[in-house]
């Protein structure tokens, strides 16, 4: 995400003139970055900056490295003389929420937008060495979440797909069988997340009551073998947790003040009960 996010960055500056070519608006995107937001005239810093600010000279040399490949691949993919002016590189992008269930949200990322005969035209530079089997899929869910997030804009007539790995371009015209298929797509997909994550009936939400956990992580009783592995002295209750010192010269059980679960304690294990 972030060699995309900078590689977006430059290539924007490239095409409003700021910069050259992507290897000086790289290097000038990363250095506003580090110097901060008001050195570049930006109202606020990117979602990147303090985590690019905090790598080593490696880290950020591997990031430059990442971000120039991937702008280089956009700006050479294009003929942008003869684009309008209206043209967009990055932006947020559509987003879609569906009104019955908060928690479904469809966003639709496209890298490029331009215009031809008033209605937009989306480009997207896809990873992977070639168009797998679903990029007609792929191509049409910017277009199908751009139909629902403004259904009074204009519909993309066209959607655009880029690997710049082998060279492939695909061209994928937009129509209502197409966007049947994208939304259908949408639904099974959300129809599966659904039915892993249950909905909670409204009587839930309003007491605060969870849903039991599931198998693997319910609590376990403890088997009589535990229960007498262990001296009498040394049984506890089972809603009591044990810690055990996993080395064999220390058979006898010790009790730690953190819990179980800490990573500060690799080479302990917790009996079950």
């Amino acid at each position: 995400r972030c060699r995309r996010a900078v590689g977006l960055a430059a290539v924007q500056r490239c095409w409003r003139r700021q910069q050259p070519h992507p290897a000086a608006a790289v290097a000038a995107v990363l250095a506003d970055a580090v110097d901060g937001p008001a050195s570049s005239g930006a109202a606020t810093a990117p979602w990147w900056a303090p985590w690019y600010a905090g790598l080593a000279p490696g880290g950020r040399a591997e990031v430059q490295a990442q971000a120039l490949t991937w702008a280089t691949a956009l700006w050479g993919a294009m003929q942008w003389s003869a684009l309008p002016r209206a043209t967009t590189v990055g932006g947020r992008g559509p987003w879609w929420c569906c009104p019955a269930d908060r928690r479904i949200v469809l966003h639709g990322r496209s890298d490029v937008q331009t215009w031809v005969e008033g209605r937009p035209v989306l480009v997207s530079l896809c990873s992977g060495a070639a168009p797998g089997a679903n990029w007609r899929q792929q191509l049409a869910w910017p277009a199908l979440v751009a139909a629902l997030g403004a259904p009074s804009a204009p519909l993309p007539g066209r959607v655009v797909g880029i690997w710049p790995a082998s060279g492939t371009v695909r061209v994928l015209a937009v129509d209502a069988d197409l966007l049947a298929a994208a939304a259908a797509g949408a639904v099974t997909a959300a129809a599966a997340w659904l039915s892993v994550s249950p909905v909670p009936s409204p009587a839930q939400r309003h007491t605060g009551v969870r849903r039991p956990p599931t198998a693997p992580f319910a609590r376990q009783p403890p088997s009589a073998h535990h229960l007498q592995a262990a001296p009498e002295s040394e049984r506890r209750h089972p809603a009591q947790r044990r810690e055990w010192d996993s080395n064999p010269r220390e058979p006898q059980s010790q009790r730690f003040s953190r819990p179980s679960h800490s990573s500060a304690l690799p080479s302990l294990r917790t009996a079950p009960g």
